[in-house]
């Protein structure tokens, strides 16, 4: 009886040592986390529910995908110095270029979209991205 009280008092000593060892920091998570998250959080905002809250799932994780790849572009070279008005110039023609690939990324979506939910819920899909972006560009 005294073994087992001596073995109790031994690990209630050592459960703050060990619950102080283990690493604290959260587990950062990776591109593909934040997409299906994102798309999730989307399908959710626009009520979605069953199967074609499944394929909108895996069809916004793929645009979402597509899009950060953009915009990581347009992110690397607004990055770029600029010295002269030359490079201006080109960082301009070049956001411009960035701009058409969004567009038509978009729009190519905007049919697989189409055939899963109604014309209405991509509007409101695309509001929601704007006032995401929006929030964004505010909190920079």
């Amino acid at each position: 009886m005294k073994k087992w009280i001596l073995l109790l008092l031994a690990g209630l000593l050592l459960l703050p040592v060990a619950a102080f060892s283990q690493n604290r920091s959260p587990r950062q998570p990776s591109r593909q986390d934040i997409i299906r998250y994102n798309a999730e959080r989307m399908a959710g905002s626009l009520a979605l529910e069953g199967k074609t809250r499944t394929a909108f799932v895996s069809l916004y994780g793929e645009f979402y995908s597509e899009m950060l790849a953009i915009r990581s572009q347009l992110k690397k070279q607004q990055s770029a110095d600029m010295d002269s008005e030359r490079e201006v110039e080109e960082r301009i023609l070049s956001d411009f270029a960035t701009s058409r690939k969004i567009l038509d990324l978009r729009e190519s979506y905007y049919q697989k979209f189409r055939a899963l939910i109604p014309a209405s819920k991509i509007l409101e899909m695309y509001q929601i991205e704007k006032q995401h972006a929006e929030k964004r560009h505010d909190s920079e």
